[in-house]
């Protein structure tokens, strides 16, 4: 007799998954947030500009905290909320851009430099100044600062701005009094650009100054501040629907309270006018009958006990009596996660029957239980609180167990809802008139991140200083973590993801995962650093290299400053793997310094059958609703369409929504 686990893994093996990959809707004209570069060059290209000093301050422009000097004001300053555990204060830029749009002068300079550097030029650094962080950009030979935190940039003398070049950082420790001569009356006409630091009073500008002057804790990042491990790649299965809303839908819906109190009462909204976040939804309804069509991941997430739906039932039913049944659900997500809650229609006959739900963040290496159901039961079961907030994505098991006949146990009708937050200001926005709207979809692949805490350590361990977590080689040894790999169901691999942030200790100096600042550290290294980023295609051997550690700094302005954080964030994409290879082994190796903030995705072949996708926009007229549908056919990369909204002269955005229908059958 043939194992039923062999016959189910044959019939999803031969069949076409359709699906939808990286759905996204723009306003023509508007920066495309799916990617940095995209992003940046939606900005320039705005901004028409041709001219480096030109390009550098159209970014600068563009990130104002104060919404008043550009639209769509994308940014707000708001301490302490663009956070998440257990990484800390968020830094990752397309995090940055699509769940928030708010936070620190941290988080706005690691941004900048992410910017600048996807914008083409050869160079930008972060500062750190001891209360504030800053971040230059190289070009005409130096380094030149731009603040959109506090909103100014100041140039050499007291002639008009535009015939001076930018200073540095440096210029400005040595010389404090550049920033002080252009304040107020006395500034010279045009002196300076506007705006130009405009919240600042004649002595609160004077203590700006100090912050450049005072400069012995004035330290550069002379490597990469920012991590580059997010993306904003997904897949709507069928019976899929992203809901994104302009605003949120409770007033107290947001993800986490701040780490030290913010200037609001309600949540992340701006301190200075009505710029808020956004909360939206994926809900995610599976045709059961269809699910070796449509759900490829159940490959791996049923086991041999459960019997898959067919003809005109949805149930999913126990086999054997005797034994559990199991599914599993992933439910990825590109924004930041709120919460989740799932609502399913169970049967259980008898008290010795039980339903469990139970939900894993890591890939599922540890599941937590999110309700149990005990029978006799029949009708709709709730769940609410599925997953802890912070999180990407997550897995959800179902498990049935208890005596009885096998038909006596069953679900069906399920749906998983995913509550997130975003940042509206990254939407495709409706104005008054006609609206040129731009769908794109992605490459046919699936990409997933492999969990931090599933590597083979050797020679290091974990420790936890003041709330951060390192990994830390053994004294005097060269420690190692090394990870495999793998799509579930050994899908073909179609490249690979990896990063992560190695730190220098030496100075006793190491950084705070609650302000992306300095703190000091009481773990001590004796000997130079040496570390490295390895992938192979074997257990063990072969590796080859993707980055090696070096003391040296390429100082592109030639002056050498001996007050480093030698914290770099190091990532790299493996595009170009070997026909067929459906595991791949990443090794980092670390000596004399500290590892965190590790970073893995693996990308896997999908098929190349696609879904319709259905576009929904909902705004107000005068109060009243009014919504566009759009429908693309299947298998449409790149589709322009056209809403048209009322003469009124100013309209309300309610939602954004794309649907991928269940095929009809």
């Amino acid at each position: 007799m043939l194992d039923r686990r062999w016959i189910l893994a044959a019939v999803l093996a031969g069949t076409a998954v359709a699906q939808v990959y990286s759905p996204r809707v723009v306003r023509q004209g508007d920066p495309d947030a799916s990617s940095i570069r995209s992003f940046v060059n939606g900005i320039l290209d705005r901004a028409r500009v041709t001219g480096q000093r030109e390009r550098a301050e159209a970014i600068w422009r563009f990130f104002l905290a104060d919404g008043r000097f550009v639209k769509p004001g994308f940014w707000y300053r708001l301490d302490g909320w663009a956070y998440e555990e257990p990484g800390g204060l968020v830094t990752d830029p397309l995090k940055l851009l699509n769940s928030y749009g708010f936070g620190t002068s941290a988080q706005l300079a690691a941004l900048l430099e992410a910017a600048w550097e996807a914008a083409g030029f050869p160079d930008a650094r972060v500062w750190s100044l001891g209360g504030h962080t800053v971040a230059e950009v190289f070009y005409d030979g130096a380094y030149h600062y731009y603040d959109s935190d506090h909103m100014g940039y100041t140039t050499a003398g007291k002639g008009p701005f535009r015939q001076a070049p930018v200073v540095s950082v440096r210029n400005l420790e040595q010389e404090p009094g550049i920033l002080l001569a252009k304040f107020g009356s006395r500034a010279e006409a045009n002196a300076v650009d506007h705006p130009w630091f405009p919240s600042f009073r004649p002595e609160q500008m004077e203590s700006f100054a100090r912050l450049f002057s005072t400069a012995a804790d004035n330290r550069v990042f002379p490597f990469t501040r920012y991590p580059q491990g997010h993306s904003m790649a997904f897949v709507l299965r069928p019976g899929e629907r992203l809901i994104r809303h302009f605003a949120p839908e409770q007033p107290d819906l947001y993800y986490l309270p701040p780490v030290r109190p913010a200037r609001a009462e309600d949540g992340p909204r701006s301190p200075t006018d009505d710029r808020r976040w956004a909360t939206g939804r994926i809900e995610y309804t599976p045709v059961l009958s269809d699910v070796t069509s449509y759900y490829p991941e159940f490959r791996a997430g049923f086991n041999s006990n459960l019997r898959l739906p067919s003809g005109n039932t949805t149930e999913l039913t126990r086999l054997d009596g005797a034994h559990p049944g199991v599914a599993v659900f992933e439910m990825p997500c590109p924004y930041v996660i709120i919460d989740a809650r799932l609502s399913v229609r169970a049967r259980l006959e008898t008290v010795r029957q039980t339903l469990m739900a139970e939900f894993s963040t890591n890939g599922g290496r540890t599941w937590s239980r999110a309700g149990l159901l005990r029978g006799p039961y029949r009708g709709q079961w709730e769940v609410k609180s599925l997953v802890p907030r912070g999180t990407y994505g997550y897995l959800v098991r179902f498990t049935m167990s208890g005596g009885g006949e096998p038909a006596d146990t069953a679900i069906d009708q399920l749906t998983i809802t995913t509550t997130f937050q975003h940042n509206p200001r990254a939407l495709a926005h409706l104005t008054p008139g006609r609206n040129e709207m731009v769908y794109q979809s992605g490459a046919a692949e699936v990409r997933r991140l492999i969990p931090a805490g599933a590597g083979r350590l050797s020679h290091a361990h974990r420790v936890t200083e003041a709330g951060n977590e390192l990994l830390v080689p053994e004294e005097g040894r060269s420690g190692s973590v090394v990870f495999e790999l793998a799509a579930p169901g050994g899908a073909v691999l179609t490249g690979f993801e990896a990063g992560g942030r190695f730190l220098d200790l030496r100075g006793g100096l190491a950084p705070d995962k609650l302000t992306a600042g300095v703190r000091k550290t009481k773990i001590v290294f004796h000997g130079s650093p040496e570390a490295s980023l390895e992938w192979s295609l074997a257990p063990g051997r072969d590796f080859k290299p993707l980055w090696k550690w070096s003391d040296e700094i390429q100082w592109r302005d030639g002056d050498a400053i001996n007050r480093v954080l030698r914290w770099p964030e190091v990532d790299f994409t493996v595009n170009e793997l070997p026909p067929g290879v459906k595991k791949v082994y990443v090794r980092y190796r670390f000596a004399n310094l500290a590892l965190d903030s590790i970073r893995l995705a693996v990308r896997s072949r999908a098929s190349d059958a696609r879904s319709p996708v259905e576009i929904t926009h909902t705004w107000r007229e005068s109060g009243q609703l009014r919504r566009h549908v759009e429908r693309i056919a299947p298998g449409g990369a790149t589709f322009r369409y056209f809403v048209e909204t009322g003469p009124t002269r100013s309209i309300t955005n309610e939602s954004l929504t794309l649907y991928c229908p269940p095929v009809m059958r």
